[in-house]
């Protein structure tokens, strides 16, 4: 039994190490990724965007308690780990 369990064991490990090692940012991902951002940013009305400024009171708002909303982070992985800026969608309730 305990031989059983790490065989298993072992086998899950290289499968597991092997899917990362194919997982790559190729050329592929990035297009889908953008394919991904267009869909995703029509959804959304023209309308529903904010300028900078506009945000900050919002998010102001939200912070302090004064309006319910969910704030939801839209960077791509390339973004999050460049560290840029925060870009927010804001869905007030």
């Amino acid at each position: 039994m305990k031989e059983l369990f790490i065989f298993a064991f072992v086998m899950v490990f290289t499968l597991t190490v092997a899917g990362f090692a194919v997982a790559d940012d190729s050329e592929m991902l990035k297009a889908n990724e953008k394919k991904d951002w267009e869909k995703a940013t029509k959804v959304f009305p023209a309308e529903r965007t904010l300028s900078v400024q506009q945000f900050k009171e919002l998010y102001d708002k939200v912070m302090a308690g004064q309006e319910d909303a969910y704030l939801i982070d839209l960077r791509t992985h390339p973004e999050f780990y460049a560290g840029h800026p925060l870009f927010y969608l804001i869905i007030s309730l």
